[in-house]
């Protein structure tokens, strides 16, 4: 919260604010394997590392003096993926007419927020080229499920509320956060209901809900046929491609071009 306080102060210090739209949002929800110091998801299942809502659903807080009213809500789907498109809109741009967007702008509904025609209705969620989950409206429909809540775990590497430091208190074993995308994937989907049941606790029948996977599965096969692959830029073994490791267990070390890590970049 620091750095947003300095952001803010700079730009009323430049007499901006009423010409700048200010978003605080997240790219995942708490770290569990933290501990208590990895926050709390709230009534949603697992943190970080999951594709349950704790790990996926994060609140966004926008600011727009005489745009946004202040204490305004919106409970529609949303994703960081939008950011971009809206930013330009607002700011008058283009996009480029030769690339097809993940995104879509919100600008619309940020400038008139009684309109309800919001452009996004569904979003596709992966784990690398597997499709893990579709939300669509109120529904939510899983086709697999990566970190689920390890009580095991939790009670091994947690015993004070506090995370164990290298190896998590010798806890590791017992993670289940990690692993193989391909390796979560159930036999059928699930289908939640998530304005009635956030928990996803209670799985609907399928045989009771055609219509609505009907749709589903247009939308996957729709998106399908503009999907693109590419080569993962992680797995080209350069050290400018190295990901940045925050995690104490593991022998890693950011890209960072300091000379005192050269040594053990790659």
């Amino acid at each position: 919260m620091w750095a947003m306080d300095e952001v803010i102060e700079v730009v009323d210090g430049l007499d901006l604010t009423d010409d700048t739209l200010i978003v605080f949002t997240s790219d995942n929800g708490p770290s569990l394997r933290s501990c208590l110091e990895g926050g709390d998801a709230g009534i949603f299942t697992a943190g970080k590392e999951s594709f349950y809502e704790g790990g996926l659903r994060m609140p966004a807080a926008m600011k727009w003096p005489g745009v946004i009213q202040p204490g305004s809500v919106n409970n529609n789907i949303g994703s960081m993926m939008d950011l971009y498109p809206t930013f330009v809109e607002l700011a008058g741009g283009e996009l480029r007419s030769d690339i097809l967007y993940d995104g879509v702008s919100l600008a619309g509904a940020i400038l008139s927020p009684t309109d309800t025609d919001w452009p996004r209705d569904y979003l596709l969620q992966y784990c690398q080229e597997y499709l893990y989950n579709v939300r669509y409206g109120d529904y939510k429909i899983a086709f697999g499920a990566i970190g689920d809540i390890n009580r095991d775990f939790m009670t091994c590497s947690c015993p004070t509320g506090r995370s164990g430091l290298g190896d998590f208190n010798g806890c590791s074993v017992l993670s289940t956060w990690l692993g193989d995308c391909g390796e979560g994937l159930y036999d059928s989907p699930r289908i939640y209901n998530l304005e009635r049941d956030p928990r996803e606790m209670y799985t609907l029948p399928l045989g009771d809900h055609v219509d609505l996977m009907e749709s589903v599965y247009q939308i996957i096969v729709d998106f399908n046929s503009t999907l693109v692959l590419p080569e993962s830029i992680l797995t080209r073994g350069s050290c400018d491609t190295r990901a940045c490791c925050g995690d104490p267990s593991n022998d890693c070390v950011c890209n960072y071009h300091l000379t005192v890590l050269d040594e053990h970049m790659c």
